[in-house]
């Protein structure tokens, strides 16, 4: 499932917890528990904490329908 979850990231879009939760019909803690493991592992990088006012510099801004606070995940492949 690890396998499919950051297949899914390195296709680009925005992806909520609880989006991801239902896709793979798993709870959220476990999405939660995946993704710091595949950060752990090197194939997705957390970004800082999302806030309204970092979003005139983030590259996912128009697709980011949230107006609280979110974690934000990049693939590994993005890492710099």
């Amino acid at each position: 499932m690890l396998e499919q979850l950051v297949k899914q990231i390195q296709q680009g879009g925005t992806y909520s917890v609880a989006g991801l939760a239902r896709q793979f019909e798993v709870s959220e803690a476990l999405v939660e528990q995946m993704l710091a493991e595949l950060a752990r592992l090197g194939y997705l990088r957390p970004l800082d904490t999302c806030d309204k006012a970092a979003c005139t510099g983030c590259p996912q801004s128009t697709a980011c329908g949230t107006l609280r606070p979110v974690r934000t995940w990049i693939s590994g492949n993005e890492v710099k």
